[in-house]
């Protein structure tokens, strides 16, 4: 009968050691290269190819947010319509919009929080009690060709200078507000708008931007109008210059976010 020494035995467990690893490391490798590929490789390769031969883009229409300034909600139209008229009574300018199911009197938009902030601290002051909410316009987004790349780069400048003169008009409707109007900013809105006017050049090749650039000029063609009524108010110093520029304000944003939402739901 044949006795394993310790050192036999040791060599036999390292042998089958041995062994097992051979084994082991193709298994390992095999399986390691299949979730390389199933989630690594596989998705990349996926990704670059929509990349090569991908000729579509897209081009985010900013939103309109702003801060308005309520000073109620109300289930009843006849309710909202006499607290209105107990606001004007006083001298103050606010109007009446449907939100849902409700009716908000509201007297007051603007796009800068700070401006919205003092304005509600003052109506507060003089007794007319307010709060302020952040309203966001839709978000959306179109799709365009990779030939259309610079048309798309002048709407891009279209909508730019459109939202530029829009911060100018909210801004120059706070400094009525706080009984600081100065023409030279009106002046040089209406220059400023006329030459965004003039710079507008239809594309003819895309429903959605030409709706665009329809409607960013319908919107700055009515608010020269307007500023040549607000122009005409702050002259005769009657009372109404702080009303038109508001009403200016929100009827340039009830058209623009109906643009981008007639394009989001008529496509």
């Amino acid at each position: 009968m044949m006795v394993k020494t310790k050192a036999e035995k040791k060599n036999k467990k390292n042998n089958f050691k041995i062994i097992a690893i051979i084994v082991l490391i193709p298994v390992a490798s095999i399986l390691i290269g299949f979730l390389l590929t199933q989630y690594f490789i596989r998705p990349y390769i996926v990704k670059m190819s929509g990349n090569l031969y991908s000729d579509k883009y897209t081009l985010e229409l900013p939103a309109l947010n702003f801060y308005q300034l309520k000073t109620g909600e109300y289930k009843d139209e006849n309710d909202a319509r006499y607290n209105l008229s107990l606001i004007a009574m006083k001298g103050m300018f606010a109007d009446v919009t449907k939100t849902g199911d409700k009716y908000i009197v509201f007297v007051g938009n603007f796009l800068n929080e700070e401006n919205a902030g003092d304005i509600a601290k003052r109506l507060d002051e003089s007794g007319i009690k307010c709060s302020l909410s952040l309203i966001k316009g839709p978000l959306y987004k179109i799709d365009y060709q990779k030939g259309q790349k610079q048309d798309i780069s002048n709407l891009k400048k279209y909508l730019y200078d459109f939202n530029c003169n829009f911060e100018a008009l909210s801004a120059i409707s706070y400094k009525i507000a706080i009984g600081n109007p100065e023409k030279i900013e009106i002046n040089t809105l209406e220059t400023n708008i006329e030459k965004s006017l003039k710079a507008i050049k239809k594309q003819n090749n895309n429903n959605n931007t030409d709706k665009i650039i329809d409607g960013l000029e319908s919107i700055e063609n009515n608010m020269l109008e307007d500023l040549k009524k607000l122009m005409f108010s702050i002259d005769l110093n009657d009372g109404n210059a702080y009303g038109i520029s508001q009403k200016a304000l929100w009827n340039a944003m009830e058209k623009y976010n109906n643009m981008v939402n007639s394009i989001r739901y008529n496509r």
